[in-house]
């Protein structure tokens, strides 16, 4: 099972790429003595025999942090190591239903990678023995993750003896609190974890903090400014980059921080709802609704239109596009009038009362990332506004895969502006075309 599933490679002298292809990059390092293995990956096929086909010295599993896919084989280790945060989450079992959903992403990956197969062997040539994604094992529904050995607590600075080789732990927070790197200083070898990654940086769970991440990866490039040969994160295809990854990700994280760099909505692997910030080889996810350093105003967001109306209203607007978009249903629900007559209408017919409001947005999902295209206000008698807004529904590609259009009335009462009635359209063809053929009228 271990030969079948994990992609083996010499990476550097006495050095290993323990790869399962486009899940999870493990690294065997070598020393006279013992060797250490950076995580153990997902547990879905035994990392321990796959390490140790590499190895006869005694294995130490280091875990970069303690995520479900960085710890799935320490129980096959006697010896563990990790930042002390990590030990509550290594010594507690995967529960089984984020394993389901991880399967889940797993079968349509390789399903992915094999309507890709055919193109990447007739054109582009990519793919490797060690970048070739396996079929997930005969096994896989009957995948856990038990819980593991209590790990040895690693800090900031320590230094661990292989046996004429060292390797120097630094401490990272901002993917976790617990994350850490592997340093080989000989060699100029970077075990990242997911403190880089070559794909998407995951900065929108909980335990993540993006002041905390830029203030690291700086820190980190200014702690091995010319000492890094090469850095090896723990995700995607590419399992190697050069050292100028950690400056420009630097770069990336602190213009995120401070507001610079404009992000789109979108989603992560597992389709959960997120800001992505696209840079040339890499993006940032954050959460959707979140607030930057250099946009603490209740109105950031505001269409223009409605903010020269009354900045109030345009921040009213911005505050329940936000609380939709994150699934927010208490402000969505504050954004409505407490009337017994407010009123929302689709295609299924009217809600009218708050209770069949609260009830229907309970019950619904948080809708997909959009972004608004076209804005139509219109006064009408009184201390009302009516707002026509069309929205691009975006794909997980950040492609537009559908037009939405809501009209919602707004009413200023003694709470701020409140909608008192909206109607929300199907959503529409984005391209719409009168000749149904391929070709599209050309």
């Amino acid at each position: 099972m271990a030969a079948d599933w994990f992609a083996l490679r010499p990476v550097a002298a006495r050095t290993w790429l323990v790869a399962e292809p486009g899940h999870v990059n493990c690294f065997l390092v070598e020393g006279d003595e013992r060797a250490v293995l950076v995580d153990t990956g997902l547990g879905l096929a035994d990392v321990h025999a796959a390490a140790r086909s590499l190895t006869g010295r005694p294995i130490l599993a280091v875990n970069s942090h303690g995520h479900d896919d960085h710890r799935g084989g320490n129980w096959l280790f006697r010896d563990v190591a990790a930042h002390p945060l990590a030990a509550p989450s290594l010594r507690t079992p995967v529960p089984a239903e984020r394993l389901a959903a991880y399967l889940a992403v797993a079968r349509e990956q390789y399903a992915a990678y094999e309507r890709l197969r055919a193109d990447d062997e007739r054109f582009f040539h990519l793919l490797t023995e060690d970048t070739t994604p396996r079929p997930l094992p005969p096994s896989a529904d009957a995948w856990t993750v038990p819980a593991g050995p209590a790990p040895a607590a690693l800090v900031d600075g320590e230094r661990l003896d292989l046996g004429g080789r060292e390797l120097t732990v630094l401490h990272t927070p901002g993917h976790s609190p617990d994350s850490l790197c592997l340093f080989d200083e000989r060699d100029g070898l970077l075990f990242a974890g997911d403190t880089l990654v070559t794909g998407d940086f995951w900065v929108h769970l909980p335990d993540a903090e993006i002041d905390v991440f830029a203030a690291t990866l700086r820190g980190l490039a200014s702690r091995l400014a010319g000492s890094v040969r090469e850095i090896y994160p723990a995700h995607t295809l590419r399992y190697r980059v050069g050292p100028d990854f950690l400056r420009r990700a630097a770069d990336a994280f602190e213009a995120v921080a401070a507001g610079e760099a404009p992000g789109r909505p979108g989603t992560d692997l597992l389709r959960r709802p997120a800001l992505r910030h696209d840079f040339a080889d890499f993006s940032i996810l954050r959460p959707l609704g979140i607030e930057t350093a250099a946009a603490t105003s209740e109105t950031d967001g505001a269409p223009a239109e409605l903010a020269a109306i009354d900045p109030e209203l345009g921040a009213a607007f911005a505050r329940y596009e936000r609380a939709l978009l994150a699934g927010d249903v208490a402000t969505q629900q504050e954004s409505f009038s407490a009337s017994a007559d407010v009123v929302r209408v689709d295609g299924d017919g009217p809600l009218v009362g708050p209770s069949a409001l609260a009830a229907y947005r309970a019950a619904r999902p948080t809708p997909g990332p959009r972004r608004l295209r076209a804005l139509h206000t219109m006064r009408s008698p009184g201390e009302t506004i009516i707002t026509v807004s069309t929205n691009e529904r975006l794909g997980a590609d950040g492609r537009i895969v559908g037009l939405s259009t809501q009209t919602q009335v707004w009413a200023r009462t003694d709470d701020g502006w409140r909608v008192i009635a909206a109607c929300v359209a199907p959503m529409s063809d984005p391209n719409p075309t009168d000749d149904p053929s391929p070709a599209g009228g050309r």
